[in-house]
């Protein structure tokens, strides 16, 4: 949660390495609590954390990535948000909130720097056995495998997709998009 932290890790990896062409945002805090009892500074931490650190990873790498004309970034994110579970109110709410700042940064660059080769996405692995989820679910490793296919592929079908375990998905799109696209095209 600490930028100049994080910004000086990024310009030692620069400074060893000379880019960054892949970040994936994996740091993320679970207190485990119920909203009613948990301690305003331990809610305040998570928020800085699980939201900030996305923020403030993106920010340092996304110079070097926009010098360099390249980059992919995949935030992890979860169905946290969709469906909360007791004692998870702030980890459900940062993970609706890395959902968001996904899709915002990603406009913002696209918009800045129409050119670049820059893609922005959300990555779901799962329920992962970890100690985050009492060492239940699935083994990390599958999940890596998962993640060093997606940083192989050439691009994505689109600049900011949502990846869920090891496949890119594309979530429906609403009656007013689907005439809108009809519309865009019968014009040209």
């Amino acid at each position: 949660s600490d930028f100049a932290q994080v910004k000086n890790a990024v310009e030692t990896l620069l400074a060893v390495h000379k880019r960054i062409d892949i970040l994936f945002n994996n740091a993320a805090v679970y207190p485990k609590a119920n909203f009613l009892h948990e301690d305003a500074a331990d809610f305040a931490s998570a928020l800085a954390i699980n939201m900030g650190g996305v923020a403030n990873c993106c920010k340092a790498v996304l110079p070097a990535m926009i010098a360099q004309n390249f980059g992919r970034i995949y935030n992890l994110g979860s169905w946290a948000h969709l469906g909360p579970i007791a004692d998870s109110a702030v980890y459900s709410a940062t993970k609706g909130g890395v959902h968001s700042l996904t899709k915002g940064i990603a406009v913002d660059v696209a918009n800045a720097y129409p050119e670049a080769d820059i893609e922005i996405h959300e990555w779901i692995p799962g329920h992962l056995n970890t100690q985050m989820s009492d060492y239940t679910g699935m083994e990390p490793a599958l999940a890596a495998s998962w993640a060093v296919e997606m940083a192989s592929r050439p691009h994505a079908s689109k600049k900011n997709s949502i990846f869920e375990q090891g496949w890119e998905w594309q979530p429906p799109r609403s009656l007013k998009q689907k005439i809108k696209a009809k519309l865009l095209f019968w014009k040209k």
